[in-house]
């Protein structure tokens, strides 16, 4: 399983124009868009290249290391925007994050869903341990009949 780590913006979808345009602003960085995907790159170093995807109106990258976000930190605010994790903490820094205000109804919204699919999977299990148990009682029961007992 991998983290994913987004650079979105509330109020309007992220555009390839405007990546373009912050990139330009940032000489360390590169934009590359073709006809199916945009993505932007830095290197972060001799050994890790960050590339970020544009997709639905967010730049998004998995795993990165703390390197990595402080760069992602410097691209959101040449873009107005802010930098958001999996489980929707904003970072403040590499290592400091909060909730921001925006996010608090789509992470009701994940803890309903998450509570949904457990309720669902412990239904699953009783029914199954309800047809186990039945079928060793069935089973029990025309041993007993076959046994002549």
């Amino acid at each position: 399983m991998s983290y994913h780590v987004s650079i979105i913006r509330t109020s309007n979808p992220i555009g390839a124009a405007e990546v373009a345009a912050a990139v330009s602003l940032m000489p360390a960085w590169k934009f590359d868009e073709t006809r199916l995907e945009a993505t932007c790159s830095i290197d972060i170093d001799a050994k890790q290249t960050l590339t970020v995807w544009l997709q639905d109106g967010e730049l998004w990258t998995k795993n990165p290391s703390e390197l990595a976000i402080i760069e992602m930190l410097k691209l959101a605010q040449q873009l107005n925007a802010r930098v958001r994790g999996d489980e929707f903490e904003t970072y403040r820094t590499a290592t400091e994050t909060y909730n921001h205000p925006d996010d608090d109804e789509l992470k009701k919204a994940a803890e309903l869903e998450i509570q949904s699919i457990v309720r669902g999977t412990k239904k699953r299990q009783w029914l199954l341990n309800a047809i186990i148990l039945g079928f060793f009682i069935a089973l029990a029961l025309v041993a007993k009949n076959c046994s002549g007992a």
